[in-house]
């Protein structure tokens, strides 16, 4: 129980980034648009206020998926990651067609990054903890 629980402090890694490319994205297209006065805080109430709807439902997204996937068994962790990267990204693939919202291919292409990055610290967690990956 206390292995699965480091597994699921590894989703910051997935918060975080994905945040920070998405404020990092709107901040150059809102410079670019806007200019220089208010961008900081003005992209910040962007992505944390009207994006809201965006940030709950991947948190709990990520949340109910790990719990789900991440069972005892190490076994298949990269397609058990890839699967989850598929699956909280579909909605959003569907956004960018349905309300051509192309933001959101910057944050798909993000948490697929920071996948891959929690992929490593889940290993570095599961080694550090003698526990042998089953492929």
């Amino acid at each position: 129980m206390k292995l699965k629980f480091h597994v699921f402090l590894t989703n910051w890694i997935s918060v975080i980034g994905v945040f920070l490319i998405s404020y990092l994205s709107v901040f150059i297209w809102g410079f670019k648009e806007i200019g220089f006065p208010f961008i900081f805080i003005s992209v910040l109430i962007l992505i944390v206020g009207y994006g809201m709807i965006f940030w709950i439902g991947f948190i709990i997204a990520i949340f109910i998926l790990d719990f789900i996937i991440f069972n005892q068994s190490t076994k298949y962790l990269y397609e058990k990651l890839f699967a989850e990267w598929i699956i909280i990204s579909s909605p959003f693939i569907y956004w960018i067609f349905d309300n051509e919202y192309i933001f959101f291919t910057v944050q798909i292409i993000a948490f697929g990054i920071t996948q891959y990055i929690r992929k490593n610290k889940i290993l570095n967690i599961l080694k550090n903890n003698n526990f042998q990956i089953n492929r």
